[in-house]
């Protein structure tokens, strides 16, 4: 009675698209809130500060220092995983190109609160994976890497 269950190859890419489907939804619902609170706080503290708030103005930017620091521990926390785990194990392309622009848009996400040398190394390592591209414009890039890997799926079917 003990039958072993080995899933086929559809079975497994579901799997996988599930699984990374999931782990980007609560990645994101998690980052989301935190974006949004130092945004808000932001606006916040620029308001306060017009009107000469100081007492108010030290409050907030103590709170946003604070949302800060969750903001960095987190997407250095995905980073770290996406690094050390999902990037290197990922055996479908799609799994690595999902992953890896994961990855990029956690470090786009620490170049919106970052300052200085911190800010100027986060979008650095965001916009360094690009795909045969001068181009920062996002449509156009999206075209590109979508045309990219069209034309890799038929490569890798005129081989079979």
């Amino acid at each position: 009675m003990g039958t072993e269950f080995e899933p086929d190859e559809f079975q497994l890419e579901q799997s996988c698209f599930h699984f990374r489907l999931i782990s980007f939804v609560a990645y994101k619902n998690v980052i989301d809130a935190r974006r949004a609170s130092w945004r808000i706080v932001s606006f916040i503290e620029q308001k306060e500060e017009s009107r000469g708030n100081e007492d108010h103005v030290a409050i907030i930017h103590d709170y946003r220092t604070k949302i800060k620091s969750e903001l960095s521990t987190i997407c250095g926390g995905i980073l770290k995983l996406l690094d050390s785990r999902l990037i290197p194990s990922a055996s479908a392309k799609d799994s690595k190109v999902f992953y890896l622009k994961m990855k990029g848009d956690y470090h786009r996400y620490l170049a919106e609160f970052m300052t200085g040398a911190e800010h100027k190394e986060a979008v650095e390592r965001h916009s360094h994976r690009r795909v045969g591209s001068n181009s920062s414009d996002p449509t156009r890039f999206g075209t590109q890497f979508l045309c990219f890997l069209v034309r890799d799926s038929q490569l890798s079917r005129s081989r079979l």
